[in-house]
């Protein structure tokens, strides 16, 4: 059947797909509702502490763009932070992209927040296709 594109957008002789998606986290687990409503996210798992790996079911030629947003219970200096993407090289091979998000307070360290109903981490990508995933 192949790759779902939904509404693929063009400008400027580029092929590009915008994807938007979020999941509530459970502090040191994978998460439990995620909201994919054009089914582009193959898994989301926690990989580490405070660090999920979300895997898209195609790949990508380019990322244009990337944001991170997190919704909180309770108000805390929580900045989403993205860490390592799989190999963009990889969309020749046709393997799928894959990118990590932390949650980081101060500098550099990961904290994991407390479950709760209303924490959510919100995604936004932006991404050029390549003529393999038409």
């Amino acid at each position: 059947m192949g790759i779902p594109i939904h509404k693929p957008r063009y400008g400027n002789g580029v092929l590009a797909r915008a994807v938007n998606v979020s999941f509530l986290f459970n502090s040191t687990s994978d998460p439990t509702d995620i909201r994919d409503p054009n089914g582009d996210i193959a898994s989301i798992v926690y990989s580490a502490t405070s660090i999920w790996t979300i895997t898209f079911n195609y790949p990508v030629q380019h990322v244009l763009s990337m944001n991170a947003n997190v919704q909180l219970a309770t108000v805390a200096d929580v900045v989403p932070q993205f860490g390592p993407c799989s190999s963009l090289e990889a969309s020749s091979t046709g393997a799928a992209f894959a990118v990590a998000v932390k949650l980081a307070t101060g500098a550099s360290a990961s904290t994991a927040p407390a479950a709760d109903a209303d924490n959510r981490m919100h995604l936004s990508f932006l991404f050029e296709l390549g003529p393999a995933s038409v």
